[in-house]
């Protein structure tokens, strides 16, 4: 059977959203032109596989992104990227690809609350992957094997709040569902909203395991356009088409990783015949190899 994805992103009100499932998407209110220009036009959905894995080495960006943003992401650098709820364009975010490699710039708040974790919690800049924000200081701050959640009482007052205590059937008490037993982290593709705190999109994972759970509340409108695709995506049909795309993907995915590999290849013995070369010089014309 198979597993097909779902994209969740809220906008700035709840006329706003992009909402997916499978091969079929609604985008509706968005402010960013060219986000629904990509949205329309080069978003592939289809798979986990998409989703979850690079397949397309294009990035699109506003262009009133702050520079430093910028930089991070034509730089290649970037597997993760957020921002807080704030007017200041240049805070925001960012986990780089490499082990232990993030930077954020941030209001004092969260800096003083990173800095807090980073001497409490071993091996912290290994650990953390992410921080997703909502409204007003409400944050998570994701990590390798789980998850620490810090809700702006401003905001998320009261044990009804379904972040906290089920108020229907599709939420059971959220985040504490997935802290008890530890052990759960949060995947990227999950969202908070900054309009809303009742709103919010998180996908859950064990890590060395294949197993989501997603939990969300989102506004009427989006929920709505959200059922129609999962609906479907259960059909025959639409199996058939997810699993031929899915293994389309796979083909692609392989192909593009043969290519970096050859190119890697090609690279290295370009400098290898080099350093051969160099050697034959140094040593009167004779090659000469060592083993490091």
């Amino acid at each position: 059977m198979a597993s097909p994805s779902t994209v969740v992103v809220l906008g700035p009100s709840p006329e706003a959203f992009f909402v997916g499932h499978g091969r079929r998407y609604f985008v509706e209110g968005m402010p960013s032109s060219s986000f629904t220009s990509h949205a329309t036009s080069d978003l592939n959905i289809g798979t986990t596989l998409w989703t979850r894995r690079v397949v397309s080495y294009t990035v699109y960006f506003n262009s009133d992104m702050h520079e430093d943003v910028r930089k991070h992401l034509t730089g290649g650098g970037a597997k993760f990227l957020s921002f807080p709820d704030s007017d200041d364009p240049a805070h925001y975010f960012l986990k780089g690809r490499n082990s232990g490699a993030w930077n954020a710039v941030l209001p004092n708040y969260y800096v003083d609350r990173l800095n807090s974790m980073q001497n409490e919690i071993k091996d912290f800049d290994v650990g953390i992957t992410g921080m997703l924000f909502g409204q007003g200081r409400t944050n998570i701050v994701m990590f390798q094997a789980g998850f620490i959640a810090d809700l702006d009482d401003r905001y998320v007052d009261g044990e009804d709040h379904p972040l906290l205590k089920p108020n229907d059937i599709f939420f059971f008490q959220v985040l504490n569902e997935f802290s008890d037993p530890p052990g759960w982290c949060i995947e990227y593709g999950s969202t908070l909203c900054f309009y809303d705190s009742r709103y919010f999109f998180l996908k859950f994972k064990r890590p060395g395991s294949s197993e989501i759970q997603m939990r969300w509340r989102l506004p009427a409108a989006a929920a709505e356009k959200l059922e129609a695709p999962r609906e479907e995506a259960k059909t025959p049909a639409e199996q058939m088409a997810l699993i031929s795309e899915s293994q389309q993907q796979m083909i692609l995915a392989q192909a593009r990783m043969n290519m970096e590999m050859a190119q890697t290849q090609a690279l290295a013995d370009v400098i290898n015949r080099g350093a051969a070369s160099f050697a034959a010089l140094a040593h009167h014309g004779r090659v000469v190899y060592y083993d490091y």
